[in-house]
């Protein structure tokens, strides 16, 4: 999708896949490998009496009791199927704007001593001077270019398209969004360019070309990234029509130029503009009468990347949420102005009878609990909003490492990832997205709910983890049936938890709990304290 532009340029094999990590996040979409190029200077640089009390504080949490994990799973089970089906259209992501070690700051493209044009170590050896005549001809050769490609866009597609009646009911303009704004203004750089460095000398200034024409790129480049998502839409319906479908073949035959490649070279040429300019920089003495200009300008272009690749990030969480939502068995709703997706992935589930997959879905202020059905769809059990779980690392109960407590007012559970290495992710994930929720609510003047406020469901004990009661210590059998106390999760028999209470965190009518339990219950209302 990308193409070298010098010999000089380093390749970079950048493969797209779908990912559980926060970063990295994509559309199916956009599954595919391409060759990108990053130059390396930026590479470089960075049971009683049968009353019914009703606990309400948060005694139900002094009633957990610690007891050993169950065994853990005995086999990774298979991962998740892939059920979404690859949009025709092939989404742009951050990655082809940005590896992930060139980052937007200004350090990047200032202090680094290597060059676009000339890496560190390269035999050929110029002085500054050289240096940036070589770097403004390279300026120079690619914005030619680039304005080639952008005019063989307009005319040898565009315009053909407008003309053809046949294709007037089809949403072609929105395929090209505002490519003709971006034209124009780019001819406009290129000419003062060209003007400019006709007679090159020593002291020859093209930092104010960048400086005048800046304030026109910008809006121009960020509206067209805000509409390259549904661009890529709109090709992808208009290729169902033949008609059209042929026309692009013919079209790319004659032209040498794909249609979809040549979308996507306006928010490409934003990050060249940025490494070329902070190559030039480099390469200008501070006493040049240019120095401040270049800087001014490649601060300008800098802001244009920056806000270029926000929109892009926010294209690709919204797809990325729509292709989740799109998953799930009947209505979900998860496409909010305010989510952002984290990440996903499968984790094992210690339920009562087994172990079992379960796929989890962190975004930054849910995170949903789910399975996958037989059809490759989500059935959701649970959405918790993060102000309401919390996280607890049982590591000294858990000889395999990667078990972890998913604590909640309404259930609470115990889960395996996969490896040591995802459980860490998992924790950090959930645990930076609680404080980050949190912390954005308290400035909506939302109270935090401190440990001591928090009323959470227990963890309850697997009916295989023990075979006798846990109180009478009477052995299970058919007649003698185990049954969870609701406050503390412990196994008892039926004598042994006959009892029944209202637990604030579990509703309003009375649910069976232990002896234990009940007895603590009944001491509270008794001493006049409000349980």
């Amino acid at each position: 999708m990308c193409t070298a532009l010098s010999d000089q340029w380093t390749p970079l094999v950048v493969t797209l896949r779908r990912s559980n990590k926060k970063s990295q996040f994509i559309t199916d979409a956009a599954a595919s490998s391409c060759l990108c190029f990053i130059p390396v200077a930026a590479v470089m640089s960075k049971k009683k009496q049968k009353v019914t009390p009703e606990l309400k504080s948060d005694d139900s949490k002094k009633l957990v009791y610690g007891r050993p994990l169950p065994p853990p799973p005995q086999s990774k089970p298979p991962s998740r199927p892939q059920t979404e089906k690859p949009s025709p259209a092939r989404s742009m992501t951050s990655a082809q704007l940005e590896s992930p070690k060139v980052k937007l700051d200004d350090k990047s493209y200032r202090s680094s001593s290597a060059s676009v044009l000339n890496p560190a170590g390269s035999a050929e050896k110029l002085s500054a001077s050289q240096y940036r005549k070589k770097i403004v001809d390279e300026i120079l050769d690619t914005e030619n270019s680039y304005i080639t490609s952008l005019n063989v866009m307009i005319e040898k597609y565009l315009n053909p398209l407008r003309t053809n009646l046949k294709f007037a009911k089809e949403p072609y303009l929105d395929i090209f969004g505002n490519v003709e704004d971006i034209y124009k203004t780019n001819q406009v750089l290129f000419e003062s360019l060209k003007v400019k460095t006709a007679d090159w000398q020593e002291d020859t200034q093209i930092g104010d070309s960048f400086i005048e024409e800046g304030s026109f790129l910008k809006p121009h480049y960020m509206l067209y990234t805000q509409n390259y998502q549904n661009a890529q839409n709109a090709l992808a319906q208009c290729e169902k029509n033949p008609a059209f479908a042929q026309f692009l073949k013919e079209t790319h035959e004659s032209t040498g130029e794909n249609l979809r490649s040549l979308q996507i070279k306006p928010i490409q040429r934003i990050t060249r503009y940025t490494l070329l300019l902070g190559d030039l920089v480099r390469r200008t003495p501070p006493d040049h009468k240019d120095f401040e200009s270049l800087n001014t300008s490649l601060d300008k272009m800098l802001q244009t990347a920056r806000g270029v690749n926000e929109v892009v990030k926010a294209g690709e969480n919204r797809q990325k949420i729509l292709n989740i939502q799109n998953q799930f068995l009947g209505r979900m709703n998860l496409l909010e102005a305010h989510r952002i997706f984290v990440r996903e992935g499968q984790l094992m589930k210690v339920c009562r009878k087994s172990t079992k997959s379960r796929w989890f879905i962190l975004f930054n202020d849910i995170i949903i609990h789910a399975s996958l059905t037989s059809i490759g769809k989500f059935m959701s059990h649970q959405i918790w909003k993060l102000s309401d779980i919390r996280t607890e690392d049982i590591a000294n109960r858990d000889p395999t490492g990667t078990a972890f407590q998913i604590v909640t007012a309404s259930k609470s559970f115990v889960v395996y990832a996969l490896s040591k290495q995802e459980k860490i992710e998992w924790l950090h994930d959930i645990n930076q997205a609680i404080d980050d929720y949190v912390k954005k609510r308290a400035t909506f003047g939302d109270r935090p709910l401190h440990e001591g406020d928090r009323i959470e469901a227990p963890v309850w004990q697997q009916d295989n983890e023990v075979s006798r009661c846990t109180l009478c210590n009477t052995e299970f059998s058919f007649l003698k049936r185990r049954h969870h106390c609701r406050a503390c999760g412990r196994l008892a028999c039926d004598p042994c938890s006959s009892n029944r209470c209202v637990l604030k965190n579990v509703g309003i009518s009375p649910v069976r709990v232990c002896d234990v339990c009940y007895e603590q219950v009944t001491q509270l209302s008794s001493s006049g304290v409000n349980p």
